[in-house]
């Protein structure tokens, strides 16, 4: 994919890349208005990497979105409106309604609504709103989202949103939400990033570090990068905090950072292991989280501090095992 946008980027800087605003949602959307007439799939494709660049959308997720580039062009200046859609890149000049889409790209001057998606990129002018991310159109149904107004989604698999007028989702897997003020009912996981405005006029965002929401409803903010294989979920989190907390007595983590030591393979075969650390009450737990197809293992490390051999005992206990000190 990489190659693809390189290629669609020097296609870009061929046909006047020189206009290019320092909001890439903005050129995205140029697209589908004053440069409608010279829209290609591989101008989309070239404004779609710049916004995955403002965003630091990790490479491995990018790559599901590697259609764009070859996809079939579709136009219209009229509102639009179709039961399926599918390897596509459509540019609207007004509103969209899709039925069933499956890996399209739509950049569109209004709103956009479609009921079942797989693989769809939106980059919309207007609001958005989307029934279901459905596996049953094809695999790694997640999309990635970004409007200028308000995005709603009922079902998501593992949705990429970026709304800056705020954003809802109903019972959905691990949302990533950037820019976004986004509304989860209890359980559901968000991770959140503040990064450099894509549209004019947005509010000014601070930056800060990632944020996963996870099932005790708190807010855990962390430093670092995940594995592609924990990336967006926060079950791992969920139960090592209260083991932690506890043996520490310290019911507040002041600070907490994570690495990605090692990793390979996909789907089930994917193998990982990240290393977390945690500082509370002037204590350090470091905690390894190991990966093997079928196999899911977390072991403590080390507990610095007081409380570190009652937390040993207690991790023992629990049958997840303590490894020696590294």
């Amino acid at each position: 994919m990489r190659a693809a946008f390189l290629a669609a980027a020097l296609a870009l800087a061929a046909t006047g890349a020189s206009g290019q605003s320092v909001y890439p949602g903005e050129d995205a959307l140029a697209l589908a208005g004053e440069r409608y007439g010279r829209a290609t799939p591989a101008l989309a494709a070239a404004a779609l990497e710049r916004i995955f660049e403002r965003l630091q959308v990790p490479a491995p997720r990018r790559e599901r979105y590697a259609y764009v580039g070859s996809a079939t062009l579709q136009k219209s200046r009229d509102y639009f409106e179709t039961p399926q859609l599918s390897e596509t890149v459509l540019v609207a000049a007004k509103s969209v309604r899709i039925g069933f889409a499956r890996n399209v790209l739509v950049i569109s001057g209004g709103d956009v609504d479609i009921s079942h998606a797989s693989g769809v990129v939106v980059i919309a002018a207007g609001s958005f709103r989307l029934s279901h991310e459905s596996a049953a159109l094809g695999p790694e149904p997640s999309g990635v989202y970004v409007v200028r107004g308000r995005a709603e989604l009922g079902w998501g698999v593992s949705p990429i949103v970026y709304a800056a007028k705020g954003g809802k989702t109903g019972y959905s897997g691990p949302v990533t939400a950037y820019n976004t003020d986004v509304s989860v009912p209890s359980g559901v996981q968000v991770v959140t990033h503040n990064r450099g405005a894509l549209f004019r006029g947005e509010p000014v965002r601070p930056a800060l570090p990632p944020q996963m929401l996870v099932n005790s409803g708190e807010s855990m903010a962390f430093t670092g990068q995940r594995c592609r294989a924990f990336a967006g979920t926060s079950d791992q989190l969920d139960r090592m905090l209260p083991y932690v907390r506890r043996e520490a007595n310290c019911p507040r983590i002041a600070s907490a950072a994570v690495r990605c030591a090692s990793e390979s393979g996909e789907g089930a075969a994917a193998r990982a292991q990240e290393l977390w650390t945690f500082e509370l009450c002037e204590r350090t737990a470091e905690v390894r989280i190991d990966k093997e197809p079928n196999l899911l293992q977390m072991n403590l490390v080390r507990l610095a501090g007081p409380g570190a051999e009652a937390l040993n005992r207690a991790r023992t206990r629990q049958g997840y095992g303590v490894l020696p000190k590294p």
